[in-house]
């Protein structure tokens, strides 16, 4: 067998990482690096690798979903006592931002329970 150059062998970790975060299989990762005479310990690594890297994505998405949660919710809430604390004394209409709030709190809340879950695989993956 014929042993790789270092750009070859990251030119075929690139290409198995770039099909695993697009949703390929683990087994597919796993027998394309083989294929292509990546050392099993090496491939394993890459692999694991591969699922942090995933993972975190998840966690990074988690994170701007919480964000714009609670930047929609906060929002509708400061506009709704705002138009309401303006017009309480002298009477009038005012504005109930209810869409905005329920909106941001159900991201938020969104996002809360997938960053718990993404945490959750992270921790697992370390383990294993």
């Amino acid at each position: 067998m014929e042993t790789s150059t270092a750009p070859d062998t990251q030119a075929i970790l690139n290409e198995a990482s770039a099909h695993y975060l697009n949703g390929g299989s683990e087994q597919w990762v796993t027998d394309y690096l083989l294929e292509k005479g990546i050392d099993p310990a090496e491939a394993a690594t890459a692999l694991t690798a591969f699922k942090i890297q995933a993972i975190q994505a998840k966690v990074d998405h988690a994170k701007k979903e919480i964000r714009n949660g609670a930047i929609w919710c906060i929002a509708g809430l400061v506009i709704t006592i705002g138009s309401y604390a303006a017009v309480s004394d002298s009477g009038g209409h005012y504005l109930i931002c209810w869409g905005a709030v329920v909106f941001g709190g159900i991201q938020l809340i969104r996002g809360v329970i997938n960053h718990s879950s993404a945490l959750k695989e992270l921790q697992e993956v370390g383990e294993g």
